[in-house]
């Protein structure tokens, strides 16, 4: 935003403007919060459905809304060359960690190493269709880097990219059905063990397919970051931020509210959606408003938790959202989930009751996280794209 260019000893509100930095930060500790819940298993269906319409997608907006301010600043095969190191070696750094925690695992219980599946994740890999976790990496580069060489590009490279998009969504939309269908019959005709070229075929067709959706939802974000600045948005938040506090907050929660349900009945009737795999349920528009709802009542619910500046809450949601890429690619493969789930089953009283059990495993894998987070952030940087200890500017774009 302009205002923070400027010296705050110059500009009374400054302490302000530097608040709604915390709202990206929040907003994705939120939704890692909900991913971790998803991943659990415990979440009754109705939740998950409406929780996965918005919560990754949530990822990618705001991925595009922090590269906003520094996107056209860098030449593409620079740029290409930045997002490979900071995108792709993590992508297969963690493949890497995974499996080497996979054979540690198997060693200790004396059990054998499953070579087909080993077969398949590497399958999984190389087409860059992702195991596990790690799908948001890939997915994540290549809206990044198309959607860098979108605005690179003159108006008639524009048109041509956005035809292109538009046919793979389409083809998406076409196909995923009947091609799923044809996998599981190759998966049922040769005994669970799908042969090498159906298996690639399969997952380098999803790797492309779910680009157009991914890339929509970025350039959202890119474009409500270049709103931003402009002198008619921040006109409004001055006079926004003339309002009594109280008065904000409570305005932000009721339209969060309003949103929440718009989104959740939203993905009521258009069942459940997933980027991951291209399934946007039974319409691309209920989809669409689902997640965009979903996404704006986030980040309302964010902005509600600033104005209330509980400065304990916002440290502590701040820190696990500015490294949440590490808690998305940790928390799953290195068991901590897993862990947290079995500590909360052994504490009396909550085992069969999920209002007490979920946030117990919330806290719990959170709190694992932790030492985590500072060992990576100190030690092991490259595993997250960063340079030594000092964050590279492109940092915030990643979950």
């Amino acid at each position: 935003m302009k205002s923070l260019t400027l010296k705050e000893d110059n500009h009374p509100n400054i302490s302000e403007q530097k608040k709604r930095l915390s709202e990206p930060d929040i907003a994705k500790c939120i939704c890692i919060s909900i991913v971790i819940l998803q991943h659990s298993g415990l979440l009754p269906n109705n939740l998950f459905q409406f929780f996965i319409m918005f919560d990754i997608p949530l990822f990618f907006f705001l991925s595009g809304f922090v590269s906003a301010k520094s996107t056209k600043k860098t030449a593409f095969p620079e740029y290409l060359k930045q997002k490979t190191k900071r995108l792709l070696l993590p992508y297969f750094l963690f493949y890497l960690i995974d499996v080497l925690v996979y054979f540690v695992l198997q060693f200790i219980r004396k059990a054998p190493v499953d070579l087909l599946a080993i077969r398949h994740n590497l399958i999984l890999l190389f087409t860059l269709f992702g195991v596990s976790v790690v799908w948001f990496l890939s997915a994540l580069y290549f809206s990044d880097i198309l959607f860098h060489l979108f605005l690179s590009v003159k108006k008639t490279g524009k048109i041509y990219i956005g035809i292109l998009l538009f046919i793979l969504l389409i083809i998406a939309r076409i196909v995923r059905t009947p091609f799923e269908d044809w996998y599981v019959q190759v998966y049922a005709t040769h005994n669970g063990i799908v042969p090498v070229l159906p298996d690639i075929a399969y997952y380098l067709t999803g790797t492309f397919l779910r680009i157009p959706m991914c890339f929509l939802i970025y350039a959202m974000g890119y474009h409500v970051g270049n709103v931003m600045p402009k002198n008619t948005f921040q006109s409004f938040m001055q006079k926004w931020n003339k309002l009594p506090a109280a008065f904000q907050t409570s305005i932000t929660l009721v339209v969060a509210m309003f949103l929440f349900v718009t989104s959740y009945y939203a993905s009521v009737l258009n069942e459940v959606g997933n980027l991951a795999v291209y399934h946007y349920g039974k319409s691309i528009l209920l989809y669409l408003i689902a997640a965009i709802t979903g996404m704006a009542a986030t980040l309302m619910v964010s902005h509600a938790i600033v104005l209330m500046n509980i400065r304990p809450l916002i440290f502590v949601l701040t820190y696990f959202g500015k490294n949440t890429l590490i808690i998305l690619l940790s928390h799953l493969d290195f068991y901590i989930l897993i862990t947290a789930m079995n500590l909360s089953a052994r504490i009396p009283h909550i085992q069969n009751r999920l209002m007490f059990r979920l946030p117990v495993i919330l806290f719990l894998t959170l709190l694992i996280e932790v030492p985590v987070i500072e060992i990576i952030n100190r030690y092991f940087p490259f595993l997250v794209g960063k340079t030594g200890n000092k964050k590279s500017p492109s940092d915030q774009e990643k979950a």
